[in-house]
């Protein structure tokens, strides 16, 4: 699949007619409305938002995709013939274009003429190639339309992330109301401030300490039926951009997707350096946050698999069991598969959830001969954080450190009083929002208004 990809992307980029088309799909398409420079998207990010928007049903239901398949198929196109066959082996294409491999002996032949190479040059049979088409069919979807289903209409979701919006002042393509926001979550601006959880604000103070860095940053706000809330993209010419899309969901706001997607755009200028240019100290820190991900995954995937509950089993000490909250994670989530893709998002996630923050703390809980793997996690991110000083490490490193917490104490307090819907959790805070204007609470409840502790470490932090 990845040669399919690569060949379409190198076709696509030799093919100024062929790739127009694509833009123009994505421009008026897939997007209800948009800000984004689609021409300055990468090949890659292009035909990723093309293939997203096929896998939702439009390979075969919409009118635009349909005639696109079919002038790839009729040969409009000089290069279209990677394209082409990229959506027949992603399982994208339209039976009422393309048929199936079952119907199609061309179809078949393709499929076979991979499947032979992945194999050894061995022989295909045709109930293999069927089998083989099946089975991406069924995978690709779920790969493409992963989300976090609010159990609200669209419409709904699109008043709540608005409303968010314009407390937050956000406006597309500028920067200032870039800044203005991250102020308003940080609790620092003249205009007044949106309650966020202490881990939020803590990540947005650092984000103000590089106002060049935000500076040039593209935000765009969207609408889309794509299933994501941000999205975050290196554009041809260098510049971070980040889509913050009025459809999407995210229980814990509109300013956490924020956050999230700006700590990619942050983090990216040093992991996707050249390793030629990473001080030996970056070369570390990614090296070591690597080998901490696979193992994460290698666990999660086998206790998952082995269906162990109610408890996790620590990676590094396999019979001390460790206390896993599955109300917030399931076997197999993909949420956490997600957050362990790569170093980007592990930090994105580490930084913007509490949640995934005990996952890891539980994970990696050790003996004190292994030290503190957690801290040590804390270190590798600071290191990788342009601008860190030892004020804000020790400030950080309390406010990320679960263990000072009475996080548990003080949820049963805040749900025995129902009076308030900031206290609701967040996947009701959203709704109670509709109800009440007068709430402002975002992220995680329970923690920020009784852990004195940690809010004394967040008035540390730089202003």
């Amino acid at each position: 699949m990845k040669e399919a990809e690569a060949n379409a992307i190198a076709a696509i980029d030799a093919d100024r007619p062929l790739k127009q088309t694509i833009v123009n799909l994505v421009n008026t398409e897939v997007f209800s409305s948009s800000k984004k420079d689609i021409g300055n998207t990468s090949t890659r990010k292009l035909l990723g938002l093309t293939m997203q928007w096929m896998a939702q049903g439009n390979n075969r239901a919409n009118p635009a995709s349909i005639r696109f398949q079919q002038a790839l198929k009729t040969g409009n196109y000089r290069l279209g013939g990677p394209v082409r066959e990229a959506l027949q082996i992603m399982a994208l294409s339209s039976a009422s274009v393309e048929g199936s491999p079952k119907t199609n002996e061309s179809y078949r032949a393709t499929l076979k003429s991979k499947l032979s190479k992945i194999a050894g040059d061995r022989d295909i049979t045709d109930s293999e190639v069927i089998a083989f088409h099946s089975q991406v069919k069924r995978s690709v979807g779920k790969l493409l339309l992963r989300s976090q289903p609010s159990g609200m209409s669209r419409a709904h979701d699109r008043e709540v992330n608005t409303q968010d919006i314009e407390e937050l002042g956000l406006k597309s393509n500028d920067s200032d109301s870039l800044v203005e926001a991250v102020k308003r979550i940080a609790g620092v601006s003249k205009e007044g401030g949106v309650d966020y959880d202490a881990n939020i604000k803590a990540v947005a103070k650092l984000l103000l300490q590089s106002p060049d860095f935000l500076a040039t940053v593209d935000l765009t706000i969207d609408d889309t039926s794509l299933e994501y809330a941000g999205d975050f993209e290196m554009l041809i010419d260098g510049t971070p951009s980040i889509s913050i899309n009025i459809s999407g969901y995210n229980p814990r706001g509109v300013g956490n997707t924020l956050i999230h997607e700006l700590i990619h755009a942050y983090v990216t200028q040093v992991t996707r350096k050249p390793q030629s240019q990473q001080s030996r100290k970056e070369a570390a820190a990614i090296n070591n946050l690597t080998n901490l991900i696979v193992k994460l995954k290698e666990d999660f995937k086998s206790t998952s698999s082995r269906g162990l509950e109610p408890d996790f089993v620590s990676m590094l000490e396999p019979f001390n069991p460790v206390k896993f909250d599955r109300k917030v994670y399931k076997f197999h989530d993909t949420r956490v598969y997600d957050a362990l893709q790569n170093v980007d998002e592990f930090i994105a996630h580490f930084l913007t959830s509490t949640d995934f923050q005990k996952f890891v703390k539980s994970m990696t809980a050790s003996s004190k001969a292994d030290g503190n793997i957690f801290q040590k996690i804390i270190s590798y991110i600071r290191s990788l954080i342009k601008g860190s000083n030892p004020t804000f490490d020790s400030a950080f490193s309390a406010v990320l450190d679960l263990s000072k917490s009475s996080i548990e104490e003080t949820q049963k307090k805040f749900i025995a009083s129902p009076a308030h819907p900031e206290n609701l959790c967040p996947q009701k805070q959203s709704w109670a929002r509709l109800r009440s204007r007068s709430h402002k609470n975002r992220g995680i409840p329970f923690v920020w208004r009784q852990d004195s502790e940690r809010l004394q470490a967040l008035q540390k932090l730089p202003r």
